[in-house]
């Protein structure tokens, strides 16, 4: 009995250290951004706000995310990563602050997007990123949350690491 109340109090301290540490380096990506990409196109830039337009419970959009759906943009993320290696992973999630969906509870289906790509990518957990490629309305069911979108990701390009 002992014993177990000693290691709930450490792996309470643990979280609360974990939790305070997160707040230290939590990095603001603010406005930077990429110019046009290297084909010469500019992408639609989506922020966290264009995507709280689908209703994830009723299914509905309000303003004009159904149109930018099937097309190309860019969103600025944090990564957490679901499939790879320790620097680099072809499968992960984009969330809109930094630690997202780690700590209970995460952010809601709307404001996380499964995103794949077609070769490892040159991200960690943590890393703020602009995200390239196309938006798909398609639920999917992570360790970390429930999502709303998914993306096809063409590239990526790191705004700071994790």
């Amino acid at each position: 009995m002992i014993f177990a109340r000693r290691l709930f109090g450490y792996a309470v301290i643990g979280l609360a250290i974990g939790a305070f540490l997160q707040r230290r380096r939590r990095v603001s990506i603010g406005n930077v951004g990429p110019e046009n990409d290297s084909t010469g196109n500019d992408p639609h830039t989506l922020n966290w706000k264009d995507l709280m337009q689908l209703d994830y419970r009723s299914g509905r959009f309000r303003g004009d995310l159904q149109a930018r759906i099937l097309k190309e943009f860019r969103t600025q993320s944090f990564v957490v990563p679901l499939q790879g290696e320790e620097r680099s992973c072809s499968e992960f999630l984009l969330v809109p602050y930094s630690g997202a969906c780690i700590h209970a509870p995460p952010p809601p289906p709307n404001q996380i997007v499964h995103a794949h790509a077609d070769f490892p990518q040159p991200i960690r957990l943590f890393d703020a990123i602009w995200a390239i490629g196309q938006l798909q309305l398609l639920s999917c069911s992570s360790p970390y949350g429930q999502t709303a979108f998914e993306m096809k990701i063409r590239d990526v390009r790191v705004l700071a690491k994790g």
